[in-house]
């Protein structure tokens, strides 16, 4: 699975398994983005045994990581992305 980058013409795509990128768009700070591997977590709504709540959070993972990690590229600039099938 990975995830096309579009700029509206593709410009680039994020593999995950192993994490590798590429770009040719014009955001510098898409590249800077991808570069340091982001690592994407989502909130979890928890509470303890007597019902207070408690902060938590889940590393997200495949498609999960794909979406998140599209939302974050669409605030940097990228017009449109699309997750996509390796096979």
């Amino acid at each position: 699975m990975k995830l096309e980058i579009y700029e509206p013409h593709k410009v680039g795509e994020v593999h995950l398994d192993p994490y590798e990128w590429t770009y040719d768009g014009r955001y510098p700070e898409v590249t800077s983005f991808l570069d340091g591997k982001p690592e994407l977590k989502r909130g979890l709504g928890l509470t303890n045994s007597e019902g207070d709540a408690v902060d938590g959070e889940v590393e997200l993972t495949g498609e999960d990581y794909l979406i998140r990690l599209s939302r974050h590229l669409k605030d940097k600039g990228v017009w449109n992305t699309e997750i996509v099938s390796d096979a």
